[in-house]
Parts: structure tokens; sequence; C-alpha cells
């Protein structure tokens, strides 16, 4: 794991994160822009284990996701979630 000066000596503690977007588009749009702005510094802070993402994204989103060894699960069933 690569951290920075300031950072090293802390204890490696997992991080959880979860985000929600409306549709691909949006997840897309933030994935792109978050990469850009603070892709090297989070990169150095933290080490990806897993990424999962819980939907059906359409193939523009797929794309840079499956570089990071993405886990996909579809909804189950027909039911309209989260209102």
């Amino acid at each position: 794991m690569r951290r920075s000066a300031a950072l090293r000596g802390l204890k490696v503690r997992p991080v959880y994160v979860h985000e929600r977007f409306g549709n691909s588009d949006a997840a897309l749009a933030h994935l792109v822009k978050f990469a850009a702005t603070f892709g090297r510094r989070y990169e150095s802070l933290a080490t990806r284990k897993r990424f999962v993402v819980f939907g059906d994204p359409n193939d523009a989103l797929r794309t840079p996701l499956d570089s990071y060894g993405t886990t996909y699960h579809r909804p189950f069933g027909p039911f309209r979630y989260w209102g």
C-alpha cells in the first residue's frame, strides 16, 4: 500500500463507501470527475479491495467499472426500489 508520509504509522482500517445515483449517466459523470479531481490522492490513501455495484449499469458505465474488477448484482425481479 502506498501511503503518504503523514499517514505512516496510523492503523489500517477498512473503509466502506456507499454511493447512489439516479442513473448510469450520473454515475459515469461522477466517476470521471472524481478520478480527475481526486484519483491520485485517493489511491495514495486507500487500496481498493472490492468494487460492488447493485443495479444494472449501461455499457458506457460498465467499461470503466470493469477495470476495477467490479462485481455486479442485478435487482431481484420487476420490483420498484427506493421510491
